[in-house]
């Protein structure tokens, strides 16, 4: 799963919700590391030519990691009308 890294945006002395939203790409959620960490997934640093806060999350995402991913995650940039739980 491609991931933008925060931190590293923030150093770089970008507006994290600016960098992430596109016309492509309008809305975006978050997660900690830890929390994907905690699923037996990988995440780290993984640059591309036009993105150097480029990460991964490596992992098998099974059905169970998929479901533990969307009720840990939140809105980084919400599209209104839209829930991301299935609460």
């Amino acid at each position: 799963m491609s991931v933008d890294l925060e931190r590293l945006i923030i150093d770089a002395g970008v507006e994290p919700r600016d960098f992430v939203t596109t016309p492509k790409w309008t809305g975006s959620v978050w997660w900690q590391a830890e929390q994907i960490r905690a699923l037996t997934m990988m995440v780290g640093f993984d640059p591309t030519d036009d993105n150097p806060f480029h990460g991964q999350v490596w992992g098998a995402f099974t059905t169970a990691q998929r479901r533990s991913l969307q009720a840990s995650a939140a809105w980084f940039v919400a599209l209104p009308g839209i829930a991301i739980s299935s609460e």
